[in-house]
C-alpha cells in the first residue's frame, strides 16, 4: 500500500457462520486487487486460509462465539504493512451473545482503517450510541487520515451517520463520480437469493470529506454467483490519498 496515490477499499460481510468457499472468494478478491479489505462475519480459520490465498497480512478480532469453535469476528487484511493494530468494544454483551459488537483498528500507511459491524434492528439509537463510543475511543478525525467502513446495517440517511459527518467523513458511494451506477445496493433480505438483485444498501465505506472519491461500486457481473457466497456484495471503493499534510 502507498503512503499516498490511488487506494482500493473493499468492504465485504461474507457470512461465515454459513460456511464460506474461500477460494472462490479469494479468486474473486485477487481480481479486484485492492489494497485493504475489510471483512465481517468471518471465523478464524477462513480469515487466515483467506490472508494466506492472497498473500496479505492478516487481522483478525473475535466478536463472540456462540459455540466452542465458532469464534465469529471481524478482519482486516491489507497488501502492504501494518504499522499497528487493535480492537475495542462498541456494545458490551457476552462473549457468546451476537449483540456484543466491536471495533477493528489498523494503522497503514497514510490513513487509519476501522472495520465494524454495527447493531441491526429498527433502533438506530443503538447504533448511534455505538459510533459515538468509536469516535471518542479513537479520538480521530478526517484530518488523521481515518476510513470507517464495514457492515453499518442502516441505509442513509440516518442519526447514526450523522457523527461520521461531524468528525469530516462522508459516505464515498455518495461522493463518488456520476459514473456509479445505481443506489448501490448490497444486502438481500431474507429469502431465496438466486434470481433476484439486493435492495438494501447496508455495507458502506466513510473517509475525509477532502479526499478525492475516484470510484465505488458494487460488483454485478454475475448476481447468482455471489449470492452463492454471501447474503452481502461487496463494496469497492477507489480514494486518491494525498500526501500527509497536503
Amino acid at each position: 500500500m502507498r503512503a499516498a496515490g490511488r487506494t482500493r477499499i473493499i468492504t465485504w460481510n461474507v457470512q461465515g457462520s454459513q460456511g464460506l468457499d474461500v477460494g472462490r472468494c479469494a479468486a474473486h478478491l485477487r481480481s479486484l486487487r485492492a489494497d485493504v479489505i475489510a471483512i465481517q462475519e468471518i471465523l478464524p480459520g477462513q480469515a487466515g486460509a483467506l490472508a494466506d490465498a492472497l498473500g496479505y497480512r492478516l487481522i483478525w478480532k473475535l466478536k463472540h462465539a456462540p459455540l466452542p469453535r465458532r469464534h465469529e469476528g471481524l478482519s482486516l487484511l491489507s497488501s502492504g504493512p501494518v504499522n499497528a493494530s487493535t480492537s475495542f468494544v462498541l456494545r458490551s454483551a457476552p462473549w457468546f451473545s451476537w449483540r456484543r459488537r466491536i471495533a477493528v483498528v489498523a494503522h497503514l500507511a497514510g490513513l487509519v482503517v476501522v472495520n465494524v459491524h454495527l447493531s441491526p434492528g429498527a433502533d438506530d439509537g443503538r447504533r448511534a450510541a455505538e459510533v459515538d463510543r468509536l469516535l471518542r475511543h479513537l479520538s480521530l478525525t478526517a484530518d488523521d487520515g481515518l476510513v470507517v467502513c464495514g457492515d453499518l446495517n442502516v441505509e442513509p440517511p440516518a442519526a447514526s451517520l450523522e457523527a461520521l459527518g461531524e468528525a469530516g467523513l462522508v459516505d464515498a458511494w455518495a461522493s463518488a463520480p456520476t459514473g456509479a451506477a445505481g443506489r448501490g445496493a448490497t444486502n438481500w433480505t431474507p429469502g431465496p437469493r438466486a434470481g433476484r438483485p439486493p435492495t438494501q444498501r447496508l455495507d458502506a465505506v466513510h473517509l475525509p470529506s477532502r479526499w478525492t472519491v475516484a470510484g465505488a461500486w458494487v460488483p454485478t457481473d454475475d448476481l447468482d454467483e455471489w449470492a452463492r457466497l454471501s447474503d452481502h456484495l461487496p463494496l469497492v471503493v477507489d480514494v486518491e490519498v494525498p500526501e500527509p499534510n497536503g
